[in-house]
């Protein structure tokens, strides 16, 4: 079995998208991303994950296929963490996110690193992640 990831997001105005795996790129760069739901493959073990939403702040971690984020409350992600957990292979997950006032892509973050920004009022509207 090869190592996988595979993520869906809710897009403001549009829905969510169908669930694609590794280095996949979802969004459409000008919507914001509300919401996802990720699950690895067996042999990675398991996936957690926390969202920074507007007028939330951080939400609590959630892990293998639940949702991080907000549903149809139309409230921004502006952050991702996510990390890896009982991973035998100690393998890493990587991921990126598209700020549109903040220079487009961001610098690759892995295991646990911030992706976004806090306090800015800045959207994800593009992500992608993978795992090495």
């Amino acid at each position: 079995m090869s190592m996988q990831v595979c993520y869906s997001v809710h897009i403001s105005n549009v829905g969510w998208t169908s669930a694609w795996c590794n280095s996949t790129i979802l969004g459409d760069y000008h919507d914001q991303i509300e919401a996802i739901e990720m699950v690895v493959s067996p042999d990675v073990g398991s996936v957690g994950y926390q969202a920074h939403v507007e007028n939330i702040g951080w939400q609590g971690m959630k892990y293998n296929g639940q949702m991080a984020g907000t549903q149809g409350q139309h409230l921004r992600m502006e952050a991702i963490t996510m990390g890896l957990y009982n991973n035998p292979n100690k393998d890493f997950i990587v991921y990126n996110v598209y700020l549109p006032d903040y220079g487009g892509w961001q610098y690759r973050s892995e295991n646990r690193q911030q992706a976004g920004t806090t306090g800015l009022s800045e959207p994800i509207t593009a992500l992608w992640i993978d795992i090495t």
